[in-house]
C-alpha cells in the first residue's frame, strides 16, 4: 500500500476543530482564523442535515455547543442561522462558509460524520469541495465512506480514523475490524489517524511501514504530545501548542 499523502500531513500540526479556547468556540470561523494565524492546519467536522445543508459541527446533538435541544441532522433549511456557538456567540458555519473563510491559507482536514452506509453526506461534500483549490484532506471512521469518496473525489487525500471503539455500539467482529484497520484495502487511505491511547499498535506500525503517515489524536497535554512524537508522524491537538 503506497501513499501519496501531501507533506503537510506529516509536518504541520493540526488544530482539532480549529484553535479554540475560552473565547473562541470549536468549529467556529474565529477558531479557524486563529489556527491560520499560528501556522497550523485545521481539522473540522461536517454534518449533513435533513434539509441538505453541510454544517461544521462535531456533536450529533446541539445541546453542548448551542444550548438548544435536538439532533443536528434533523435541522430544517435555514434553522442553523439562528443557532449561536458557545462561547463567542458565532453562528454555526456551513462547510462552504468555512472553505471561503480559510481560502487556502491553511490545510484543512474534513472529518465526515458518516453513517455506516455512505450516501448523501459524501455526495454533498464531494460537490462542495470540487472547486476548492486549497490543501484539503477527507477523513472518516467508516471505510465504506472512504471508498465512496475515492469514487466521488479521487484526486483528494483520504484518511482513515481509528480508535478502539470501546464506547461504540458495534458487534464484536465489527469492533475488531475497525480497531485494527482491517478494511484499509477497501478504504485505500493515504494516511491513518489513530487515537493516541491505542498506540503503539501492530496494525498502525504495519501501515506506517507501508508508507502511510501516522497522525495521533487528540493530543491535549505536554505529556501526550511527547508520547505522540515518539510513535507518530504528526498530531491533531487541542489545549496544548506543539
Amino acid at each position: 500500500m503506497r501513499s501519496r499523502a501531501p507533506a503537510w500531513l506529516s509536518s504541520q500540526p493540526i488544530a482539532h476543530r480549529g484553535l479554540h479556547d475560552g473565547e473562541r468556540a470549536e468549529n467556529s470561523l474565529a477558531a479557524f482564523e486563529a489556527a491560520v494565524e499560528h501556522g497550523y492546519a485545521i481539522e473540522l467536522d461536517v454534518h449533513h442535515t435533513r434539509a441538505g445543508e453541510l454544517l461544521v459541527f462535531h456533536d450529533d446533538d446541539l445541546a453542548r455547543m448551542t444550548g438548544e435541544a435536538g439532533p443536528v441532522d434533523a435541522l430544517e433549511r435555514g434553522a442553523s442561522a439562528d443557532l449561536r456557538l458557545r462561547p463567542g456567540g458565532e453562528a454555526v458555519p456551513t462547510l462552504a462558509q468555512a472553505l471561503a473563510h480559510v481560502r487556502g491559507r491553511a490545510p484543512i482536514v474534513l472529518d465526515l460524520k458518516s453513517k455506516r452506509r455512505p450516501g448523501a453526506l459524501e455526495r454533498a461534500v464531494a460537490a462542495t469541495i470540487a472547486g476548492y483549490r486549497g490543501a484539503l484532506a477527507l477523513q472518516s471512521y467508516q471505510p465504506f465512506a472512504l471508498a465512496e469518496l475515492r469514487r466521488l473525489a479521487p484526486a483528494r487525500t483520504r484518511g482513515l480514523l481509528v480508535s478502539d471503539f470501546r464506547d461504540a455500539q458495534l458487534a464484536p467482529h465489527e469492533r475488531f475490524a475497525l480497531a485494527n484497520a482491517l478494511l484499509s484495502p477497501l478504504a485505500r487511505p493515504h494516511y491513518v489517524a489513530w487515537e493516541l491511547r491505542c498506540l503503539p499498535s501492530l496494525p498502525a506500525g504495519v501501515l506506517r511501514r507501508l508508507g502511510l503517515p501516522l497522525v495521533a489524536w487528540t493530543i491535549a497535554d505536554p505529556a501526550a504530545l511527547a508520547r505522540a512524537h515518539a510513535v507518530a508522524d504528526n498530531v491533531i491537538f487541542e489545549g496544548v501548542r506543539p
